[in-house]
Formats: structure tokens, C-alpha cells, sequence
């Protein structure tokens, strides 16, 4: 007896599955299996790319340090002027000029000090004569509103060139 309410049940769970309320969704999906195939559009054609054929290797690689092979017509002449490379460096020739910031200025017994802001946030007191900046730069003159300076660079010819370069209290 309970192997027959045993079956009877599973049949009356089974067949509680279905569920009519399907019936429109079965009837979409024939319908759409109804339509007629769209087509397909061809994939695009590929290009050949074009072949590069490297021609550079015997040259020495960028990528390896290495003897740098320096241009001779570039070195400095002796009938021209170039900047004193024995004299000692002032500790701000070795920061570029435009990472200095003009910051004020200020007079201590009747000389007129200029002061300047490195990148890292250290105000410089410096004064006419004094050396600045990368490019062998000397001061000629602080005043309250710009630093006037001489920076000695290479012309390209193997002598150097005096510019004259301004920096203002209002760039910064």
C-alpha cells in the first residue's frame, strides 16, 4: 500500500511540472524560428602591413651604455671663450634654472640678497656675483622685482656663447 501512494505521488508531482501559462512564449519563439536569415555582412579585408628591414645593426645600441663617440669639430677651441671648468662649483650649479623659484628679496648690511626656492622647498639667499643654474650662470644683478644673470652655453660650433636671462619675481 505505501509502495502505491509512493508512486502515486511522484506522479502527481510530476505532472504539476508543466506549466501552461508557457504557452505564449513557446508560440514567440516559433514564430521568430519562422523568420528568414538575415544576412551577414563580410569581415572586413585585412591589409598587408608593411615590412620594415632594420639596417642599424652594427650602430651601437641606445639600450647599452657604452663609449660615446663625440663629434671632434664640437670641442671647445682655444681662440674661444669657454667657461672655467677647474673652478669649484657653487652647490646651485647643479640645479636647472627653471626648477628655481624667484621667492622675494631682502637687504642685509646695504647688500642686496636675492632668494630662491629650489624643488625641494629650500629658500637660497644668493647675491650679485654668485653662481646659478646649470649653464655656468653668474648674477649681475638682484633687484626687488628680478634676478639678472649671463649664462654661458655651447654654440654648436665648439665655442660658447654669453645669453643674457631674466628671472622675475612675477613668473613664479
Amino acid at each position: 500500500m505505501i509502495r502505491i501512494t509512493l508512486i502515486s505521488l511522484i506522479v502527481a508531482l510530476v505532472s504539476g511540472c508543466g506549466h501552461p501559462g508557457m504557452q505564449d512564449l513557446h508560440d514567440y519563439l516559433r514564430q521568430v524560428d519562422s523568420r528568414p536569415a538575415g544576412k551577414i555582412a563580410p569581415l572586413p579585408e585585412v591589409k598587408p602591413c608593411e615590412t620594415f628591414v632594420y639596417q642599424a645593426q652594427d650602430l651601437r645600441s641606445p639600450f647599452i651604455s657604452g663609449q660615446i663617440i663625440i663629434d671632434k669639430s664640437l670641442e671647445a677651441k682655444p681662440e674661444c671663450s669657454h667657461p672655467d671648468f677647474s673652478r669649484p662649483k657653487e652647490p646651485l650649479e647643479n640645479v636647472p634654472l627653471d626648477s628655481l623659484k624667484y621667492v622675494g628679496s631682502i637687504v642685509l648690511k646695504k647688500q642686496m640678497y636675492g632668494l630662491l626656492r629650489d624643488a625641494d622647498g629650500i629658500v637660497h639667499r644668493i647675491k650679485r656675483g654668485a653662481r646659478i643654474g646649470t649653464n655656468h650662470g653668474r648674477i649681475l644683478s638682484v633687484s626687488s622685482d628680478k634676478i639678472e644673470l649671463i649664462e654661458v652655453v655651447p654654440d654648436g660650433r665648439g665655442c660658447w656663447m654669453e645669453r643674457p636671462v631674466t628671472v622675475s619675481l612675477h613668473d613664479t
